[in-house]
């Protein structure tokens, strides 16, 4: 059976939803991949969640609202 070229959706179309669902696979497994190295890496995952951590704690005491003049 064939198809004739009116029926059909046009190629740009088809290939942009592809597209779309090809990005959201990479991306999760992509993110899936990073989680798995965190977990083996205990020094990476410190340093991710430590570091900010410290900056925060360190703009919290060198910021302050009261004013002087």
């Amino acid at each position: 059976m064939t198809v004739s070229y009116a029926t059909r959706a046009p190629r740009s179309r088809t290939l942009a939803a592809f597209w779309r669902r090809d990005f959201w696979r990479r991306t999760w497994a992509m993110l899936i991949k990073e989680f798995i190295q965190l977990r083996r890496d205990r020094l990476s995952f410190g340093m991710i969640v430590m570091i900010p951590l410290v900056q925060l704690l360190l703009f919290g005491y060198a910021i302050n609202t009261n004013p002087r003049h």
